[in-house]
């Protein structure tokens, strides 16, 4: 998902939880998005982490009407 339709959703009062297997491409795509997100480190391809991902969206902390699970925005510079 390209940053600026995630930002687009943000404003429509999306909120999304994304995953990175590197902290520093987590770091960034949470930035680039600024607000209503949630990063968590791992990879796709693992249950382990899924599982992490989907925990933490259960935890009740953040609610909004939609949410959104996006792959850490391999075009984040693009959304500056």
């Amino acid at each position: 998902m390209a940053p600026v339709a995630a930002k687009l959703l943000v404003a429509e009062d999306a909120y999304f939880f994304i995953m990175s297997r590197t902290q520093a491409k987590l770091d960034e795509a949470v930035q680039a998005i600024g607000h209503r997100i949630t990063g968590v480190l791992g990879g796709a391809a693992n249950l382990a982490d899924l599982d992490r991902l989907c925990s933490t969206k259960r935890s009740g902390k953040k609610r909004a009407k939609s949410t959104c699970y996006a792959p850490v925005l391999k075009r984040v510079a693009s959304a500056s």
